[in-house]
């Protein structure tokens, strides 16, 4: 069957604005189905950077990878591994509006936050863990230079400031092993105190026994 050039076909509509328009019954439907072309069906596409989809008015249109047109996730970007969904791009993920890169050396960019109930972050190596506090070799600074420190810089030794952080950014791993680094510098400190008061406590109990055994010899 031929239809003149001029006509246009509807479906479920008595006007047609096109060569064919389909209206379907209920909304956020197309009323099309292609029967022997199911999700489960082989994708035999030569070029993968173009996709149809619609546009606002509904109508189906042919939309690049490089393009205005939006969607859920490009084909050539994301591939599946095993279990895992893969993201082969070269940049990296954004969710959020307002972003047009992730900064340099990272591949994930969430706007305005994530919530999760767990998190584990992983360190390359033991050097990147703080227990050489407790090495012979580590040179730990004196209470006098960690005041003369915080009165010019206002923050801890190896602790970024407010401004570095604010600028920069806090990598959480970094962040725990600098605290747990903290942490152990106050441990020895504390039993470095605790020496000297065994010892001032040590001292003092000799010099009241010789002034008892003093006190002891005056009676006499």
């Amino acid at each position: 069957m031929v239809l003149g050039s001029g006509v246009n076909v509807g479906i479920g509509t008595s006007a047609p604005a096109n060569k064919l328009e389909v209206v379907s019954a209920s909304t956020n439907t197309s009323g099309l189905r292609l029967t022997n072309l199911k999700s489960s069906s082989p994708a035999t596409a030569l070029n993968t950077t173009k996709f149809l989809t619609v546009d606002t008015n509904g109508d189906v249109v042919l939309g690049t990878a490089g393009g205005s047109a939006r969607m859920a996730a490009e084909e050539t970007a994301w591939v599946a591994d095993g279990d895992n969904l893969v993201n082969t791009n070269t940049g990296g993920v954004v969710i959020g509006p307002g972003v047009s890169k992730t900064p340099a050396g990272y591949r994930l960019y969430v706007a305005d936050g994530v919530l999760t109930e767990k998190v584990k972050v992983a360190v390359k190596s033991t050097n990147d863990w703080s227990d050489r506090v407790f090495d012979a070799s580590y040179r730990l600074r004196s209470l006098n230079e960690v005041d003369t420190y915080i009165q010019q810089n206002k923050h801890l030794p190896g602790v970024p400031s407010a401004e570095e952080v604010v600028k920069e950014g806090v990598d959480v791993g970094q962040m725990q092993a600098k605290l747990l680094e903290k942490v152990e510098e106050l441990t020895l400190y504390v039993i470095e105190l605790k020496k000297q008061n065994d010892a001032l406590t040590k001292k003092s109990r000799q010099l009241e026994q010789r002034i008892s055994r003093i006190h002891g010899k005056t009676r006499k």
